[in-house]
């Protein structure tokens, strides 16, 4: 059993699982509330300001995770 996990997490660390936001995750519009949280690498930052929000998204600095979170973004891929 030992043997097995320790191949699985060995496979599972080597896995380079990249998501790439879709259409609608990529309209500042899609942000609702007047702060937003903004997350990385699985981590709440901080709250940020609407416009800040709409401006990352924007700018492709973000991705539009619900209404009232963004999540970084680098060369097209998600960060958060």
């Amino acid at each position: 059993m030992r043997t097995f996990i320790v191949e699985f997490k060995t496979k599972a660390m080597k896995t380079k699982y990249q998501y790439q936001p879709t259409g609608w995750q990529l309209d500042p519009h899609q942000i609702e509330t007047d702060k937003v949280q903004f997350w990385s690498n699985g981590i709440m930052l901080t709250l940020i300001t609407n416009a800040d929000a709409k401006e990352r998204v924007k700018n492709k600095e973000a991705f539009v995770i619900s209404g009232t979170a963004i999540g970084l973004m680098k060369d097209g891929y998600s960060k958060a």
